[in-house]
């Protein structure tokens, strides 16, 4: 993953699954995740649409409905995220973090990237 976080704070690891509006990411936890931690490996994960391989900042600009739907108990979850619109450097993105299809998290957001 092209993104500037570093350990402890960078949960997305490895991409799984590319289409034009939707990605899959492998991300690890160092502890059981809190609600933040889903969010903010969402928010990473949303780094898998770039087609660049500079790094880019970005800015989280908004959080709607974001709600931990299970308690977590593993250290491992896929992060499904979707891009639901897209206008010049701000994007609106939903998002799930899964366990085996299972729903642990989920809730929108929006990001702006530093041109």
């Amino acid at each position: 993953m092209n993104i500037p976080h570093l350990p402890p704070v960078k949960f997305a690891q490895e991409i799984k699954e590319v289409k034009e509006n939707l990605v899959k990411v492998y991300c690890e936890f160092p502890f059981v995740p809190t609600l933040a931690m889903f969010f903010e490996a969402a928010a990473q994960s949303s780094a898998a649409f770039s087609k660049s391989d500079e790094k880019k900042i970005g800015f989280v600009i908004s959080l709607k409905n974001i709600e931990l739907i299970k308690e977590a108990t593993n250290l491992t979850y896929i992060m499904q995220v979707k891009k639901e619109y897209e206008m010049g450097s701000i994007c609106e993105f939903s998002f799930e973090a899964l366990d085996k299809e299972e729903v642990y998290a989920k809730g929108i957001f929006t990001i702006m990237v530093k041109e």
